[in-house]
């Protein structure tokens, strides 16, 4: 159960530095650099703002120990619930207070550009990653660390085609540059969050969220 778990932290990791490595590759450093000021502010704000599923998991993993089901799910529902509150606002107060948030950084005109284009696509994926964290510790107190795993790890490749195809605009996508690597980042954030919805609320055995129960 154990490296499952640890396999998927770092494809969590790996979604940005994935971003960072296609970045310096295809743009350079000014877009490496915007990339890694971007992402500094919004994975502090998630992980500082998503602690508190340390302790859902603990709570999740009491009842799966219980066998106590309806009351592992209705705590599961009530931090996803509670992520999605919290991700939503972090989401908001992020997009109108770009522009105070990296005043704090030491940049050029040309970097701060950048910035601005790669921070406002993806901020919008932070609701994504707060649902995505709280169903990923629901499942692990539940004894599921292999659907994180998965999961993440699919984000991870739809993340990798997306920057290839969006930043250069390969076939019949635009060139985007550094937008694209944000906007390839988002998408699969997405999609891993609709990933955990239908597990969660549908086909998992022993996790069967509930609207009712939030």
């Amino acid at each position: 159960m154990a490296m499952p778990a640890i396999i998927e932290m770092a494809l969590n990791t790996m979604l940005g530095v994935a971003d960072t490595i296609m970045i310096s590759r295809f743009i350079g450093d000014s877009g490496l650099a915007a990339a890694g000021f971007a992402n500094s502010i919004m994975y502090t704000l998630i992980f500082v703002f998503t602690s508190f599923n340390t302790g859902a998991t603990a709570l999740v993993s009491r009842s799966y120990g219980e066998e106590n089901f309806e009351k592992l799910n209705r705590i599961g529902s009530q931090t996803v619930l509670l992520n999605g509150i919290i991700g939503l606002v972090i989401m908001a107060l992020s997009l109108m207070f770009k522009s105070q948030i990296f005043m704090i950084f030491d940049t050029t005109p040309e970097v701060a550009g950048m910035i601005d284009s790669y921070f406002s696509i993806i901020a919008y994926g932070m609701l994504a990653m707060f649902l995505s964290f709280s169903f990923a510790s629901i499942l692990r107190g539940a004894g599921d660390t292999f659907s994180p795993m998965v999961i993440t790890g699919c984000a991870n490749v739809i993340n990798i085609i997306g920057n290839y195809v969006l930043i250069k605009g390969i076939w019949i996508f635009p060139e985007m540059g550094i937008a694209g690597a944000a906007l390839s980042t988002t998408i699969s954030r997405i999609l891993a969050v609709m990933a955990y919805i239908f597990i969660c609320f549908r086909l998992h055995e022993r996790v069967k969220l509930k609207f009712s129960f939030m």
